[in-house]
């Protein structure tokens, strides 16, 4: 390897052919990923051909949705492909952790999968191996297609696989590739089949105790329809179910028409409006730190209180209580230890029944003082040889045991007075569509729907509602004690779309990305600005131009392509 233009970090992975490594080009100061030959199959050399045919194969290609191949080369008998790095996870890591996903998220993930193979199919080229684990997600929510170390040349003359040989993994191979047949680019689309199937059920269409289980479950094994048991979209379980046809006659023709069908039944705005989510999937994935740990003492003691917590959440959902309510409900539950505290709270709770509210836990930081009711209770103890602890939460010593009626109903008004002070907090509920991040003062509480209700100090606040895509939504909030503060909020779009009209056939590439093949059957949405349009098509010149979109408007571009 060239040892003056990259310096290793560090080992990645280790798989049957090869291993994998983080590294620094140093030439350009850039992060890449080495894939390095197992040195005791330089003397195959069939695997050495199939690994110098992924390095050609796939610099070949230049594509959004496929990692781009950066050097490759042989040094001291170890061969080895340099790729660009890509800042994310892999599909794989994803399903692991959220199974299943959401069908619009899984819509967007083969939405890009189908982009990148179309591009590969149309050089020539046949992946073979499309797993989850071949599929990079980018903290911007791009999808990638990497390793074409299986690669097939289909119009090349030489195959670098003897006939009846298996490549690829067994749970994601299509019936034609399972057996040994030749296989075309309706392979790829069974394959993805699979990982549509998995993505939206969790489960695997395929599976088995060994190899041949496997093989033989992807022959003949009957699969379960989808539309019944998909509630969110049922109309995408026909699309599935069709890339997982054992005839390749049955299938989709092409990735291009499979994904020409996502946005035909989802419509393509709706599929890139998944994207913020899965960004936010990748950061979350990369950002979670582990919990600090608890003494062991305080174990017992947090559970009873998120065992409090969850009792009086059913019960405030049922009595409908007003935001006064909540916060006496917020005090029982802090100021009582486990069920009392629950019992308490319901107590609260029942004294009134107007409004309707959700109950936030607060962290222990924020714990109120105790109430005066469970300091009576102490009041009622045998009497100790010593005072009680003093209140931290108050400026006064603590009763003691021995204090006088007077002295106890004189503390009761002192409480009670600064339980009223402390109720003086008010209460912020938000909806917002579609989904989006939501500061509060600066500091970023949710990325969703609903944020809320959930307290706030009297005063003014900071709102501001971000989304990509859509206008920036701020306000000041001005928040009054006892009183909750409801916001309704639908973000506006700004994007604007582009309509070409041209010669049939012609790839269309917006900011050097690839987005269709014309005609057109819908309009393209982007995001308002200046933006770089091109049309290629084999046989006439390229048409190349910058065009300025407007805010929620529609472009309309008629170009006619010239023969060389």
């Amino acid at each position: 390897m060239k040892k003056q233009n990259y310096r290793v970090l560090r080992k990645i992975a280790s798989g049957s052919t090869s291993m994998i490594y983080e590294a620094i080009q140093i030439s350009l100061d850039r992060k890449v990923i080495i894939k390095k030959l197992h040195p005791h199959l330089t003397s195959d050399p069939d695997f050495i051909n199939r690994f110098e045919m992924e390095a050609k194969t796939a610099a070949s290609l230049n594509h959004e949705n496929i990692v781009r191949i950066i050097d490759s080369g042989k040094q001291n008998s170890t061969y080895y492909i340099v790729m660009e790095y890509i800042e994310g996870i892999s599909l794989r890591t994803l399903m692991d952790r959220r199974h299943p996903l959401e069908e619009d998220i899984s819509m967007l993930i083969a939405h890009g999968i189908c982009y990148g193979l179309t591009h590969a199919h149309r050089h020539g080229i046949i992946h073979r191996d499309i797993k989850p684990a071949n599929i990079m997600i980018s903290r911007e929510g791009v999808v990638k297609i990497t390793d074409f170390g299986l690669a097939k040349l289909i119009r090349g003359q030489v195959s670098q696989t003897q006939s009846g040989s298996l490549l690829g993994t067994p749970l994601y191979m299509s019936p034609e590739q399972a057996i040994g047949d030749n296989v075309d680019v309706r392979s790829d689309i069974f394959s993805l089949g699979s990982i549509c199937y998995e993505m939206v059920t969790g489960k695997k269409p395929f599976n088995g105790n060994n190899y041949a289980s496997v093989i033989q479950s992807i022959i003949s094994r009957p699969i379960k329809e989808l539309s019944r048991s998909l509630k969110g979209s049922p109309e995408i379980g026909p699309i599935i179910m069709k890339a997982l046809q054992r005839n390749p006659e049955r299938r989709f023709r092409s990735t291009a028409d499979m994904a020409s069908g996502i946005e035909q039944t989802l419509g393509r705005e709706r599929i890139l409006s998944a994207r913020d989510l899965l960004k936010s999937y990748v950061y979350e994935e990369r950002t979670v730190t582990p919990l600090r740990r608890r003494p062991k003492r305080r174990a017992g003691r947090t559970l009873l209180r998120v065992a409090a917590a969850l009792v009086i959440c059913a019960g405030i959902i049922a009595l409908s209580l007003n935001p006064h309510q909540i916060k006496t409900v917020y005090r029982n539950i802090n100021s009582g230890s486990g069920t009392a505290g629950a019992d308490n709270g319901l107590r609260a709770g029942m004294e009134g029944n107007s409004g309707f509210g959700f109950i936030e836990v607060r962290p222990e930081k924020e714990q109120l003082p105790d109430s005066a009711g469970s300091r009576k209770e102490e009041a009622k103890e045998p009497s100790r040889e010593r005072a009680e602890e003093p209140d931290t939460s108050r400026s006064e010593p603590a009763v003691p045991d021995t204090a006088t009626a007077e002295d106890q109903k004189k503390d009761s008004s002192s409480s009670a007075a600064a339980e009223e002070k402390k109720s003086e907090s008010g209460l912020l509920d938000i909806h917002v569509k579609p989904e989006a991040a939501i500061f509060i003062d600066g500091k970023q509480r949710i990325f969703g729907n609903h944020l809320g209700p959930m307290p706030l100090e009297p005063g003014k606040h900071s709102l501001l509602i971000q989304r990509a895509g859509y206008e920036n939504y701020t306000e000041v909030l001005r928040i009054t004690g006892d009183e909750l503060s409801r916001r309704r909020i639908r973000l506006i779009e700004v994007k604007g779309r582009i309509d070409i009209t041209t010669t049939p056939g012609a790839e269309l590439y917006i900011d050097d990305e690839f987005i269709a093949v014309t005609p057109l059957k819908s309009p393209v949405v982007i995001e308002s600005g200046t933006h770089r349009v091109k049309l290629v098509k084999e046989g006439f010149r390229t048409w190349e131009n910058m065009v300025d979109v407007q805010p929620r408007d529609t472009l309309k571009l008629s170009v006619t392509l010239v023969r060389e």
